[in-house]
């Protein structure tokens, strides 16, 4: 190929007269726009919140009036930061639903660990705010269509935290892809090599420290005791982050994407990961390899790997745009370069900056209605939903297929063999016979939005939760088969962000059945009901309600005090036995039973239903049923009874036979001396 010097340095000069005010004149879409000063937030003021901050308060009519996280000690900084700046004191706050609650807050930026990004971007888009989303928007697949509806319904700005979108050297990379120097891009290929120390190795849980909510930071992630890696290294977990292909190669994946000119989803992905250098305790691999291929005939390469020293093309991180003419080597460091024809003649490059204040100040150009932002919610979902659909193929091990208009995976090869259907109460309904598709689906749908856990708890007023629980059980047991849905496997499914608890690597898989549970807990009285369907819930509800009744009055559960005087039998012994008797029929608070407790120092037994044994614990306490109290006179040999009417009867013939009992077998004789009597 001859090489056009003459257009390329036409090209250059316009870049070096115009660049800076090409985005400037594009037309202006209005979202709720602010005038005059902007009032913004920063929700996550940890190092990249402070970050944000600093850039957000070198343009003067933005205002930082409020600062949240659930660590103290980042508050302190962010607020020392502010006055650094010479900025007003902003309010403080551990919860940021109390930002969002605000009505002079315009806007929020939010730089918090991924799991907390969508649900706080959504509330936020809802209450009316303005968004700019540290990278990756979505922690999930699903969480991203999500953004994108909230967006559109706010009519908000939202900008999505990939900052080389606003760099001058994207726009003008884009204009030479746009040329057509390089021919048709057919492969955009991204790469991080950045060399990564290894990942601690497994700590035991801890107490949090006193400057962290360690509840409010964990929010829609699993319930779990604090955890010193987890909480430091947290995007080496998938309960809270992505591994480096979300938290730092979705920066080259959208700029990928950007290059090769795609506004769709792939259709098919292909992955591979491994660990075979780093050591420690992650959830991800060290290395990874994912083809993706769209429908237009093209195709992106991401590749990763964070053990050597060594750049490609000389960057960390960069991408390539193969054309059928030439390819351009970029960098979100601020750098391109375009190399054409078979000899790889070198053309137009460029080294700028980073796009990272351009990119704040972009934000804040669309709040005022002064310019669109550079990469909103659409831009964001397709560009995160590679990172989503990588891991996918990566985790299954499988080719995936994917419907980009559905934004589902239907099985390959036909019709996907899974029935879906939803309940009145609007749960999903998953059945098939094919256990292998049922074990893939489970997979994919645990990236596109956490499980709800399947129980519900009734509380009884006036039946024994342990006794109902195992009639409910005797009842469940032989007719559970025939309420089940005509498919041997299923499953319920609910969208939404839920804490999942428990050993996730016992959790049941869609292909094996989850067998009906019920829990009684003494100590509330209540019953855990598990894994039941709306047929069996109903059932279950209806029973609770019959066997739930309240006694009804009559004159035996009048309760009376009655004084037995004994004749032979001591009556400390008579009330110990009738106690072992009519034990559980005791006053919890019964003064010489808690007194016999002391003196013997006996731990006291209790069964808690579905636990599979007893639990011998110095804390646990028996329940009793609080309908007799017996006393003890022993200055005149008498018992004191307090009961029920029919109780009392029944007690007072046992005293009457054991004090009888107690007579002794010949009568005593008495021998007497008489005085003054003769013969």
């Amino acid at each position: 190929m001859v090489v056009d010097r003459r257009r390329f340095l036409q090209t250059l000069g316009r870049w070096g007269t115009g660049m800076g005010l090409a985005w400037a004149a594009r037309p202006v879409v209005s979202h709720g726009a602010v005038s005059g000063r902007v009032n913004c937030a920063v929700v996550g003021a940890g190092g990249r919140g402070r970050y944000l901050m600093g850039l957000a308060v070198k343009d003067p009519a933005v205002a930082i009036v409020a600062l949240c996280d659930p660590n103290r000690r980042n508050l302190e900084q962010a607020a020392s930061a502010l006055a650094r700046q010479g900025r007003p004191k902003a309010k403080l706050a551990a919860d940021f639903r109390r930002v969002l609650d605000d009505p002079s807050v315009d806007a929020v930026i939010v730089a918090t660990p991924h799991h907390w990004h969508a649900p706080i971007a959504v509330r936020a888009l809802e209450a009316g705010k303005h968004v700019y989303l540290e990278k990756p928007a979505s922690h999930v697949f699903r969480e991203g269509r999500l953004l994108v509806e909230a967006a559109r319904r706010s009519g908000r700005v939202f900008q999505h935290g990939t900052q080389m979108r606003s760099s001058e050297v994207t726009e003008a990379a884009g204009e030479v892809l746009a040329s057509g120097v390089l021919g048709e891009i057919k492969m955009a290929k991204a790469w991080g090599v950045e060399p990564r120390a290894h990942h601690p190795e497994p700590v035991a849980d801890s107490s949090p420290p006193d400057y962290l909510d360690w509840d409010r930071w964990l929010g829609p992630a699993p319930r779990r005791p604090f955890n010193r890696n987890r909480f430091a290294r947290w995007n080496s977990y998938r309960d809270y982050g992505n591994g480096e292909i979300g938290g730092d190669g979705i920066h080259d994946i959208d700029l990928a994407r950007w290059g090769l000119g795609v506004s769709t989803h792939p259709v098919r992905i292909t992955a591979h990961g491994s660990r075979i250098h780093l050591k420690g305790e992650s959830d991800f691999p060290d290395n990874m390899l994912v083809a993706y291929q769209y429908a237009q005939d093209k195709v992106l390469i991401y590749e990763n790997r964070n053990f050597a020293p060594y750049k490609m093309h000389g960057w960390d991180n960069g991408n390539i745009f193969y054309g059928t003419e030439g390819y351009m080597v970029f960098s979100r460091r601020g750098f391109f370069q375009v190399y054409l024809g078979a000899e790889e003649e070198k053309g137009p490059g460029m080294r700028g900056s980073a796009g990272n204040e351009q990119h704040v100040a972009n934000f804040f150009q669309a709040v005022r209605g002064e310019s669109k932002p550079h990469a909103d919610a659409e831009t964001a979902h397709l560009s995160c939903a590679v990172v989503h659909l990588g891991e996918i193929a990566y985790r299954t091990g499988r080719v995936l297929h994917f419907d980009p208009a559905r934004e589902d995976a239907p099985s390959p090869g036909g019709p996907a063999p899974i029935h879906i259907g939803r309940t009145p109460d609007g749960r999903l309904v998953i059945s098939s016979e094919n256990t292998d598709a049922l074990d893939l689906f489970q997979e994919l749908m645990e990236q596109m939005a956490p499980r709800r856990e399947d129980y519900k708890i009734f509380r009884l007023k006036y039946a024994w939760a342990y006794g109902v629980a195992l009639t409910l059980e005797e009842v469940f047991k032989e007719g559970q088969e025939e309420s089940e849905p005509r498919y041997p496997y299923w499953y319920y499914y609910d969208y939404g962000y839920y804490r999942r608890q428990g050993d996730q690597s016992q959790r049941a898989r869609l292909s094996r059945r989850k067998p009906l549970k019920f829990i009684a807990d003494p100590d509330t009285n209540s019953i855990l009901v598990q894994n039941a369907t709306p047929t069996q819930l109903a059932k279950i509800e209806r029973l609770i309600e019959f066997y739930d009744q309240p006694e009804p009055p009559d004159s035996q559960s009048v309760r009376s005090t009655r004084i037995f005087q004994l004749r032979y039998a001591k009556a400390a012994e008579v009330a110990e036995a009738v106690k072992d008797i009519y034990r559980d029929l005791l006053s919890p608070n019964d003064k010489a039973l808690m007194q016999a407790r002391q003196r013997q120092n006996t731990r006291s037994y209790t069964f808690v239903y579905g636990s599979g044994a007893g639990d011998r614990s110095d804390q646990a306490t028996p329940r009793f049923k609080g309908l007799l109290s017996v006393g003890v006179n022993e200055a005149s040999n008498t018992l004191l009874v307090n009961a029920p009417a029919q109780l009392m009867t029944e007690i007072g013939q046992l005293i009457e036979q054991l004090d009888e009992l107690a007579r002794p077998a010949v009568e005593p004789v008495y021998v007497l001396k008489l005085d003054g009597v003769s013969g």
